[in-house]
């Protein structure tokens, strides 16, 4: 009996550590596409049709340019530094905030950050360029839940590279703002951005799923060993 109650502890330990794995204040991020989505799910926030000259809204979610600054979709005046996606460029300064119109728990973007000052001769994207000084200043994501900050990264795009980038965090949040580095403020339509996507709840990993099955599996034997005791009694 004592080895019995044993074993049941431990099933309801395994299925509680599955749980408390799925549901911990744990953050990722992530440059790899195909991990984020199988993390967060596929929703994306489709740009509206370009060009547009002020801020904006895609699904619920609001788009809105630091001050001083300006979003710009377009996709034929400045090509499509992003292939295949509707990108978005800013005429300063590229900080941005967005909004969401419920919590969420992952967000994520491509950015592109050009080499040159001018157009790429015979690059058939179009004339991907930075204009001014190109830059090389870092960028840092800050996530909010109203007005209390929950967590951030940072990263430096590499230039004349794609680069996704995304987080996802058991604890929610409503509103994300995309900083650049102000290294060099007085750049104008520098990186350019695409592929937005979101997530409203964290799918747990292959490994919590795993350890909840073998936790309720362990209590399933024990309960079904146990049956004949309480039969013959």
């Amino acid at each position: 009996m004592q080895n019995r109650n044993a074993l049941h502890g431990i099933g309801f330990a395994v299925c509680a550590i599955g749980i408390l794995l799925g549901g911990t204040a744990h953050s990722s991020v992530y440059t790899n596409e195909a991990s984020f989505i199988a993390a967060a799910g596929p929703a994306t926030i489709p740009l509206p049709a370009g060009p547009t000259g002020g801020d904006f809204t895609a699904s619920g979610f609001g788009f809105v340019a630091a001050p001083g600054s300006s979003f710009v979709i377009d996709t034929s005046t400045y090509g499509r530094a992003i292939p295949g996606e509707d990108n978005l460029l800013l005429n300063s300064t590229e900080s941005f905030s967005v909004t969401a119109p419920t919590a969420i728990h992952a967000f994520a973007f491509e950015i592109y950050r050009p080499s040159n000052p001018s157009p790429i001769p015979g690059d058939p994207r179009g004339p991907v360029a930075c204009n001014f000084t190109c830059g090389t200043d870092p960028f840092t994501v800050a996530l909010y839940d109203g007005v209390t900050f929950v967590d951030s990264f940072t990263f430096t795009p590499t230039q004349d590279a794609i680069e996704f980038h995304g987080y996802v965090g058991a604890a929610a949040f409503d509103s994300i703002r995309v900083i650049e580095g102000g290294s060099f403020p007085e750049n104008i339509g520098d990186e350019y951005f695409a592929d937005f996507r979101y997530g409203v709840s964290v799918i747990p990993e292959p490994s919590t799923w795993a350890m909840m099955v073998l936790g309720f599996a362990a209590i399933g034997v024990i309960a079904k060993r146990r049956r004949p005791e309480l039969t013959s009694a």
